[in-house]
Parts: structure tokens; sequence; C-alpha cells
């Protein structure tokens, strides 16, 4: 595999990574306004 693969994959990772911990916290967020009302 080639140098630019290689840093395309792990980029790609740290991004998917970085999305779910986004949409964890987006949905922490969500239920706490809920629980607010």
């Amino acid at each position: 595999m080639s140098w630019l693969a290689r840093a395309w994959l792990k980029n790609h990772c740290t991004g998917i990574q970085k999305v779910k911990k986004h949409n964890k916290e987006v949905e922490k967020n969500e239920t706490d306004d809920k629980s607010d009302r």
C-alpha cells in the first residue's frame, strides 16, 4: 500500500471516530433537553 493510501485511511478512520463521538454528544444533549421540559 502506498503511504498516501495509508495516510488517507488513517485520516478516514479518525474522522469516523470523531463523527461517532460527536453524534453521541448530540444524542446526550437532546435527551438532556427533553428531561428539562
